[in-house]
């Protein structure tokens, strides 16, 4: 019988413009972008206090929260559009933005990798448009430990 232990939530921002799939006929503003996305998820892995765990079984919930109306009208006009937060409308280009972001997640330790036999379940949650802030991907992982 296998158990869940506690969720452990990490939340970093969303990924850029050039996450988008299919956008662009160069894949180096891609691979930069997931590059940078990976070590910041690396980071919030190391900070969250459950590096080098190494949870091999678990569940994983993406919740994301699009930016702002009050943000995006005033801070979004002034950026350039490669570096605007991106926050996907399904569920399939949901978890390929977010793929860096779990790959940092296993470099800094709190998972293993994330292959078919570790994940058990990946679920999307989209959230409400809040009314300030760049908005925000919170990754959920529930460990699971068979007893």
């Amino acid at each position: 019988m296998a158990n869940t232990l506690d969720p452990i939530v990490i939340r970093g921002s969303l990924p850029t413009q050039a996450m988008v799939p299919g956008v662009g006929k160069s894949p180096w503003p891609r691979r930069n972008a997931a590059r940078a996305i990976r070590e910041q998820w690396c980071a919030l892995g190391l900070a969250s206090g459950h590096a080098k765990k190494e949870y091999e079984r678990f569940h994983v919930v993406y919740r994301y929260c699009p930016p702002g109306r009050s943000w995006s009208s005033n801070v979004g006009k002034l950026m350039p559009t490669k570096d605007k937060p991106y926050c996907p409308r399904d569920r399939d280009n949901a978890r390929a933005a977010a793929k860096p972001a779990i790959d940092g997640l296993s470099d800094a330790g709190v998972i293993k990798d994330d292959t078919h036999k570790n994940v058990l379940s990946d679920n999307v949650e989209f959230l409400p448009i809040g009314t300030t802030g760049a908005g925000f991907l919170e990754i959920v992982i529930i460990p699971e430990v068979s007893s």
